[in-house]
């Protein structure tokens, strides 16, 4: 599918009759610009829009079908004031490594920094937001694996 937008912006996805699969015991997953998000009743997906358009997928699964994650899925982040929270999943091969989560500016200058032992599942955190607007570059690094997104402020 293509999701289009008259400008940069964000906004939010969502699917109606996810509700109705999950009775039917399937799951489904959104993917959009290589992470994936699962999708769940009366979900909203943020979704940046740094062009006008986006290529999207929908993926409907049994949930005894075999889903292999091997790194980083689902990093998204939202600001809230002055913080800057960051939640992404982590497979079971990586869970008790150590998370470097960093936020750099456009100049290559690291702003934050957040280390810690990551979990199976989901994983959150929290950065400080910066003072000055800009693009940014958040970076979650975890053992061999690496996902980066910036982010405009």
């Amino acid at each position: 599918m293509l999701l289009k937008s008259s400008k940069a912006q964000e906004a939010y996805f969502s699917v109606e009759g996810i509700q109705d699969l999950q009775n039917a015991g399937y799951k489904a997953t959104l993917t959009a610009d290589g992470q994936i998000y699962p999708l769940e009743a009366k979900t909203k997906i943020p979704l940046y829009f740094a062009t006008s358009a986006k290529s999207a997928q929908i993926n409907v699964f049994k949930p005894s079908e075999t889903v292999i994650s091997q790194g980083i899925e689902g990093l998204r982040f939202q600001v809230l004031g002055d913080k800057l929270q960051i939640r992404f999943s982590l497979p079971e091969s990586l869970q008790n490594q150590e998370v470097h989560i960093r936020l750099i500016d456009a100049l290559g200058i690291e702003t934050d920094l957040k280390k810690f032992s990551g979990s199976l599942g989901e994983n959150q955190t929290v950065l400080n937001a910066p003072k000055q607007s800009g693009v940014y570059f958040l970076n979650v690094s975890v053992g061999k694996f690496s996902k980066t997104r910036s982010l405009k402020f």
